[in-house]
């Protein structure tokens, strides 16, 4: 799957709002986080440009993507709550109004 460079902004932006959800950032976070940056080719421009991205756009933009790539971004959010070992709730509660705010849990509905 592609990303367009929006995309991955968007995409680094609200990872990084689940990452800070619990006010700490988890090594098993960061590792996970480099692995998508590298699967996913995520860019040091990317990452500057999501890093400062406010959460509105971010949630536009995922918003606009197709049922595949939004599904594809549910899980890595999910996955990313998961990182470090301990399913926080501060992190769980940003999941879900990412999820509700963007779509992405209409995708998920459509699935279950």
């Amino acid at each position: 799957m592609t990303f367009t460079s929006t995309e991955k902004q968007a995409i680094v932006s609200v990872l990084l709002a689940i990452m800070n959800a619990d006010g700490k950032i988890a090594t098993g976070e960061v590792l996970y986080f480099n692995q998508l940056k590298n699967n996913f080719n995520f860019s040091d421009f990317d990452f500057n440009h999501g890093k400062e991205m406010e959460g509105s756009a971010a949630m536009s933009i995922i918003s606009s993507m197709n049922d595949e790539k939004k599904l594809a971004v549910g899980m890595m959010m999910h996955e990313m709550c998961e990182a470090d070992g301990n399913l926080d709730s501060s992190e769980l509660k940003m999941f879900n109004l990412i999820c509700i705010l963007s779509g992405v849990s209409k995708v998920i509905e459509k699935i279950k």
